[in-house]
């Protein structure tokens, strides 16, 4: 957490977190089923959603990078720049 702020992946996978263990509790084995088997590509379309929505505010990305860069980069063109189109190619390398 940057100076004891959540980020906005630290909320989603709260929140996320928090939904399935409700669910846990207050479904059957049965009606779990899916949530076994779609839960993976639920979480990965969720961030996908986070990081996409992330675009029209502040980039997730660039949320991180306050942490290790100084303070008088952050309003800077490239620093902008980076955090939002840099991030772009790694979905691609996380792979399945």
């Amino acid at each position: 957490m940057l100076h004891g702020r959540l980020r906005v992946l630290d909320i989603t996978g709260i929140v996320f977190f928090a939904v399935l263990s409700v669910l846990a509790l207050a479904l059957g084995r049965g009606e779990l089923a899916w949530l076994e088997t779609y839960a993976q590509v639920v979480s990965g379309g969720l961030v996908a959603v986070v990081a996409l929505g992330s675009l029209l505010t502040d980039p997730f990305t660039a949320q991180y990078a306050r942490e290790q860069t100084p303070r008088e980069v952050w309003d800077s063109p490239v620093f902008r720049h980076i955090n939002s189109t840099g991030w772009c190619p790694s979905p691609c390398w996380s792979g399945p």
